[in-house]
Protein backbone atom coordinates (compact mmCIF):
# COMPACT_ATOMS: atom_id res chain seq x y z
CA UNK A 1 0.00 0.00 0.00
CA UNK A 2 1.30 3.64 -1.00
CA UNK A 3 2.56 5.44 1.50
CA UNK A 4 2.18 9.41 1.68
CA UNK A 5 4.58 11.46 3.69
CA UNK A 6 3.87 14.86 5.47
CA UNK A 7 6.53 16.90 7.11
CA UNK A 8 6.47 19.33 9.90
CA UNK A 9 7.53 23.03 8.86
CA UNK A 10 8.95 23.74 12.12
CA UNK A 11 10.64 20.89 13.38
CA UNK A 12 10.73 22.30 16.80
CA UNK A 13 6.42 21.44 16.88
CA UNK A 14 7.23 17.72 16.86
CA UNK A 15 4.19 16.52 18.79
CA UNK A 16 1.48 18.77 16.80
CA UNK A 17 -1.75 17.48 16.05
CA UNK A 18 -5.36 18.00 15.53
CA UNK A 19 -8.73 16.85 15.24
CA UNK A 20 -11.12 19.26 13.50
CA UNK A 21 -11.14 22.09 11.57
CA UNK A 22 -13.57 24.20 8.95
CA UNK A 23 -13.62 24.01 5.60
CA UNK A 24 -13.72 26.83 2.53
CA UNK A 25 -18.01 26.84 3.55
CA UNK A 26 -17.29 27.38 7.44
CA UNK A 27 -18.19 23.86 8.26
CA UNK A 28 -16.70 21.58 10.78
CA UNK A 29 -14.86 18.73 9.78
CA UNK A 30 -13.63 15.85 12.05
CA UNK A 31 -12.67 12.29 12.04
CA UNK A 32 -15.10 10.82 14.37
CA UNK A 33 -14.48 7.18 16.20
CA UNK A 34 -17.85 7.20 17.73
CA UNK A 35 -19.76 8.48 20.09
CA UNK A 36 -20.22 9.44 23.58
CA UNK A 37 -22.44 8.84 26.13
CA UNK A 38 -24.74 11.40 25.35
CA UNK A 39 -24.50 10.98 21.24
CA UNK A 40 -21.50 13.31 20.98
CA UNK A 41 -19.18 12.52 18.53
CA UNK A 42 -15.38 11.14 19.46
CA UNK A 43 -12.77 13.12 17.57
CA UNK A 44 -9.63 11.29 17.14
CA UNK A 45 -6.42 13.64 16.70
CA UNK A 46 -3.70 12.88 13.91
CA UNK A 47 -1.01 13.14 15.71
CA UNK A 48 2.77 13.91 14.46
CA UNK A 49 5.27 12.72 17.21
CA UNK A 50 8.18 13.13 14.80
CA UNK A 51 9.06 15.62 11.77
CA UNK A 52 8.07 13.28 9.30
CA UNK A 53 5.15 11.09 9.59
CA UNK A 54 3.61 8.50 6.50
CA UNK A 55 -0.48 7.37 5.82
CA UNK A 56 -1.56 5.17 3.82
CA UNK A 57 -2.52 7.03 0.97
CA UNK A 58 -5.36 4.87 -0.09
CA UNK A 59 -6.61 3.13 3.51
CA UNK A 60 -10.43 3.03 4.87
CA UNK A 61 -10.90 3.70 7.76
CA UNK A 62 -13.58 2.42 9.98
CA UNK A 63 -14.08 6.20 11.52
CA UNK A 64 -16.63 8.43 9.74
CA UNK A 65 -16.02 12.11 8.46
CA UNK A 66 -18.30 15.48 8.63
CA UNK A 67 -19.28 17.50 7.24
CA UNK A 68 -22.17 15.38 5.65
CA UNK A 69 -23.42 15.26 2.40
CA UNK A 70 -26.66 16.45 0.30
CA UNK A 71 -28.39 13.13 1.94
CA UNK A 72 -27.61 14.28 5.55
CA UNK A 73 -24.78 11.24 5.62
CA UNK A 74 -21.39 12.14 6.91
CA UNK A 75 -18.46 12.18 4.06
CA UNK A 76 -16.25 9.22 3.57
CA UNK A 77 -12.67 10.29 3.44
CA UNK A 78 -9.00 8.47 4.36
CA UNK A 79 -7.13 10.20 6.83
CA UNK A 80 -4.40 11.30 3.83
CA UNK A 81 -7.59 13.19 2.43
CA UNK A 82 -8.46 14.28 5.93
CA UNK A 83 -4.60 16.15 6.33
CA UNK A 84 -4.53 17.03 2.52
CA UNK A 85 -7.84 19.30 2.96
CA UNK A 86 -7.30 21.18 6.09
CA UNK A 87 -5.90 24.73 6.95
CA UNK A 88 -2.54 23.15 8.51
CA UNK A 89 -1.41 21.57 5.45
CA UNK A 90 1.04 23.75 2.70
CA UNK A 91 0.33 23.00 -0.81
CA UNK A 92 3.41 22.99 -3.01
CA UNK A 93 3.90 25.82 -4.80
CA UNK A 94 2.06 27.82 -2.23
CA UNK A 95 3.37 30.87 0.08
CA UNK A 96 3.89 30.17 3.76
CA UNK A 97 1.47 31.34 6.16
CA UNK A 98 1.60 30.97 9.82
CA UNK A 99 -1.37 28.60 9.92
CA UNK A 100 0.38 26.57 7.62
CA UNK A 101 2.53 23.70 10.03
CA UNK A 102 2.58 20.60 7.66
CA UNK A 103 3.34 19.85 3.95
CA UNK A 104 3.13 17.09 1.95
CA UNK A 105 6.56 15.75 0.61
CA UNK A 106 5.31 15.36 -3.07
CA UNK A 107 8.23 14.88 -4.80
CA UNK A 108 7.32 14.13 -8.43
CA UNK A 109 4.56 17.97 -8.25
CA UNK A 110 7.53 20.00 -6.30
CA UNK A 111 9.58 18.66 -9.96
CA UNK A 112 6.50 19.37 -12.15
CA UNK A 113 6.43 23.19 -10.04
CA UNK A 114 9.68 23.49 -10.30
CA UNK A 115 10.42 23.00 -14.27
CA UNK A 116 7.26 25.16 -15.13
CA UNK A 117 9.12 28.11 -13.17
CA UNK A 118 12.39 27.37 -15.04
CA UNK A 119 10.74 27.24 -18.08
CA UNK A 120 9.09 30.81 -17.11
CA UNK A 121 12.45 32.20 -15.84
CA UNK A 122 13.89 31.06 -19.36
CA UNK A 123 11.44 32.97 -21.21
CA UNK A 124 11.86 35.92 -19.01
CA UNK A 125 15.75 35.93 -19.69
CA UNK A 126 15.41 35.29 -23.34
CA UNK A 127 13.14 38.67 -23.64
CA UNK A 128 15.77 40.45 -21.50
CA UNK A 129 18.97 39.39 -23.35
CA UNK A 130 16.81 40.35 -26.65
CA UNK A 131 15.83 43.40 -25.46
CA UNK A 132 16.87 47.17 -26.48
CA UNK A 133 18.74 49.18 -24.01
CA UNK A 134 15.75 51.88 -23.60
CA UNK A 135 13.82 48.70 -23.06
CA UNK A 136 15.85 47.22 -20.37
CA UNK A 137 16.34 50.74 -18.61
CA UNK A 138 12.31 50.79 -18.41
CA UNK A 139 12.23 47.59 -16.85
CA UNK A 140 15.33 47.92 -14.71
CA UNK A 141 13.48 51.06 -13.26
CA UNK A 142 9.75 49.14 -12.99
CA UNK A 143 12.09 46.76 -10.96
CA UNK A 144 13.56 49.04 -8.45
CA UNK A 145 16.98 50.65 -10.06
CA UNK A 146 16.39 53.78 -11.63
CA UNK A 147 20.45 54.58 -12.17
CA UNK A 148 22.44 54.85 -15.55
CA UNK A 149 24.59 52.01 -14.84
CA UNK A 150 24.15 49.98 -17.73
CA UNK A 151 25.43 46.53 -15.68
CA UNK A 152 23.19 47.17 -12.96
CA UNK A 153 19.93 47.96 -14.73
CA UNK A 154 20.56 44.36 -16.40
CA UNK A 155 21.32 42.33 -13.02
CA UNK A 156 18.31 43.79 -11.58
CA UNK A 157 15.73 42.84 -14.78
CA UNK A 158 17.86 39.19 -14.47
CA UNK A 159 17.30 39.38 -10.80
CA UNK A 160 13.44 39.93 -11.20
CA UNK A 161 12.97 37.25 -13.58
CA UNK A 162 14.78 34.97 -11.04
CA UNK A 163 11.86 36.31 -8.14
CA UNK A 164 8.62 36.97 -10.67
CA UNK A 165 9.37 35.82 -14.21
CA UNK A 166 6.13 36.59 -15.06
CA UNK A 167 6.07 40.26 -14.37
CA UNK A 168 9.29 40.58 -16.54
CA UNK A 169 6.94 39.17 -19.62
CA UNK A 170 3.99 40.96 -18.74
CA UNK A 171 5.76 44.33 -18.68
CA UNK A 172 7.83 43.60 -21.72
CA UNK A 173 4.79 43.45 -23.62
CA UNK A 174 2.76 46.18 -21.76
CA UNK A 175 2.53 49.69 -23.80
CA UNK A 176 2.29 51.64 -20.64
CA UNK A 177 5.84 50.19 -19.10
CA UNK A 178 8.17 53.46 -20.74
CA UNK A 179 5.09 55.70 -18.99
CA UNK A 180 5.56 53.75 -15.76
CA UNK A 181 8.96 54.10 -15.66
CA UNK A 182 8.97 57.43 -16.42
CA UNK A 183 6.78 58.72 -13.97
CA UNK A 184 9.11 56.66 -11.39
CA UNK A 185 11.91 58.66 -12.31
CA UNK A 186 9.84 61.94 -12.17
CA UNK A 187 8.93 60.79 -8.67
CA UNK A 188 11.96 60.15 -7.13
CA UNK A 189 13.45 63.44 -8.00
CA UNK A 190 10.53 65.08 -7.31
CA UNK A 191 9.79 66.62 -10.80
CA UNK A 192 6.11 64.90 -10.34
CA UNK A 193 4.75 64.94 -6.51
CA UNK A 194 1.95 62.92 -4.43
CA UNK A 195 -0.38 64.52 -2.45
CA UNK A 196 -2.03 61.49 -0.92
CA UNK A 197 -2.19 59.37 -3.51
CA UNK A 198 -2.59 62.28 -5.78
CA UNK A 199 -0.48 63.26 -8.30
CA UNK A 200 0.74 66.76 -9.52
CA UNK A 201 3.41 68.18 -11.64
CA UNK A 202 3.74 72.00 -12.09
CA UNK A 203 5.95 73.26 -14.86
CA UNK A 204 8.46 75.68 -14.59
CA UNK A 205 7.16 79.46 -14.30
CA UNK A 206 3.34 77.33 -13.95
CA UNK A 207 1.09 79.31 -11.61
CA UNK A 208 -0.40 76.24 -10.83
CA UNK A 209 0.24 72.43 -10.83
CA UNK A 210 -1.48 69.75 -13.16
CA UNK A 211 -3.21 67.37 -11.70
CA UNK A 212 -1.61 63.98 -13.45
CA UNK A 213 -4.24 61.67 -11.93
CA UNK A 214 -5.60 60.25 -8.57
CA UNK A 215 -3.03 57.52 -8.38
CA UNK A 216 -0.28 55.78 -10.21
CA UNK A 217 -2.10 54.32 -12.80
CA UNK A 218 -4.26 57.00 -13.34
CA UNK A 219 -1.17 59.63 -14.76
CA UNK A 220 0.51 57.01 -16.90
CA UNK A 221 -3.52 56.42 -18.57
CA UNK A 222 -3.22 60.31 -18.92
CA UNK A 223 0.39 60.48 -20.10
CA UNK A 224 -0.25 57.82 -22.52
CA UNK A 225 -3.17 59.82 -23.76
CA UNK A 226 -1.48 63.48 -23.96
CA UNK A 227 1.47 62.95 -25.49
CA UNK A 228 2.67 66.49 -25.62
CA UNK A 229 2.31 66.86 -21.52
CA UNK A 230 4.36 63.41 -21.82
CA UNK A 231 7.20 65.02 -23.99
CA UNK A 232 7.26 68.25 -22.00
CA UNK A 233 8.10 66.35 -18.54
CA UNK A 234 10.16 64.09 -19.76
CA UNK A 235 12.30 66.74 -21.12
CA UNK A 236 13.15 67.39 -17.35
CA UNK A 237 14.70 64.00 -16.66
CA UNK A 238 17.10 65.06 -19.68
CA UNK A 239 18.34 68.63 -18.13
Amino acid sequence: MAKVRFVLLNPKSAGFSFNSYNDKDYNEVFYQTGADNFGNPVKKRVTFKNRVESFDENQKVPARFCPKDEKDRPVQMTVVEFIRNSPFCLEEGDKRTPIHRIKELNSKKAAQISNSKDKDIFRAKSVIYNADANTVSNLSALFGYLGDDEDMRMETCLRACENNPNSVIDAAENDSTEYRAVLKDLLVKGIVEKRGTLLEYKAPRAAKAITLGLDEDDAVSKLMKDKPLYASIKKRLEK
